[in-house]
Parts: structure tokens; sequence; C-alpha cells
């Protein structure tokens, strides 16, 4: 049972209290994020590579011979984040880059043998989980959450114009 989602705010004359609705949404990102972590050393110490990198790899195995655009459209990533993610495994031997077949002008990926062996042995990353969470939750939720996030990142003034994937450093 999520305790989160069972936190109800006190009404004081009517209204929410501001400080349930914070402590509610701060236990949230606190589980999010160790969530998060926790997978990440999980994955780092299982196969030695960072779950971002993990994740993009499982995308790519998903559908071979996509251009960095199209990675980036399959991780909900900015394609400069995923372009950065995608060198460090082809550095890494788990990936290969080549041009396409149909176009010899476009550069594709493509997960090597080394890059098939390590996902055999490789756990879930968070991101699979969150993206499969967040797809099932009810519309209404999802648009929810999105637009309170967006406006939190907003507020923050520390935005960037493509984030990072998570604990790529």
């Amino acid at each position: 049972m999520c305790m989160v989602s069972h936190m109800k705010s006190r009404f004081t004359k009517g209204k929410p209290n501001a400080g349930d609705d914070v402590k509610a949404i701060m236990d949230g990102l606190r589980l999010l994020m160790k969530f998060i972590r926790d997978s990440s050393q999980d994955v780092e110490q299982m196969v030695g590579i960072t779950t971002a990198q993990l994740f993009v790899l499982q995308a790519l195995s998903q559908e071979p011979f996509l251009s960095i655009n199209d990675l980036a459209a399959r991780t909900f990533t900015h394609q400069s984040s995923v372009s950065v993610v995608a060198a460090k495994l082809v550095a890494k031997g788990y990936a290969r880059r080549a041009p396409s077949e149909q176009d010899r002008r476009r550069v594709v990926l493509n997960v090597t043998t080394k890059g098939k062996a390590l996902l055999r042995r490789a756990p879930v990353p968070a991101q699979n989980t969150l993206v499969a969470n967040i797809a099932e939750m009810p519309v209404n939720d999802r648009r929810s959450l999105r637009n309170g996030l967006v406006a939190l990142a907003c507020t923050l003034k520390h935005e960037k114009a493509n984030p990072p994937m998570f604990f790529e450093n």
C-alpha cells in the first residue's frame, strides 16, 4: 500500500492545509528519487553501466537501426541528451553506429553482440518502470502530474533547455 497516496490534507476553514500538501509532495519526490537512485546503484553494480545507458540500450534492442532522433523519442528524452549516452555505449562497445541501408546519409545505431550479452543479465532499469506506470495512469491524473511538475520546474529557475537523463553524469 502506498503511504503517500493515503495522505490527506487537513481542511482549515474549507481550504486544504498547504503544509500537508507540501509534505505529501516532498515524500512522494523522496520516494521517487530513492527508487531511481537504488535502481541506478543496482544496475551499476550488476552490469557496470548507468541506468540511463541501460535504458537507451534496451530501447535500441527493441527496435534496432534507430537514429538518435528516433531513439530520443523512444526514451522520452531530448536528442542531445540521448546522443551523449549513445556515444558512451558506442565507446564501450555495446552499440555501433552505421549508415542506414535505406538512406546512406542517415546514421543509425544498433546493439552489438557484447551489448546483447549485457542485456541478458541486466535488471529492468527504473526508467522502464516509471514510463510504464505513468502511461497506465488515468489521463486526468497523468495530465495533472505533468502540469504540476512543469509548473514546479518553471518556478525553480534552474531550468535547462535539455534535461539530462537520470543519473547520467
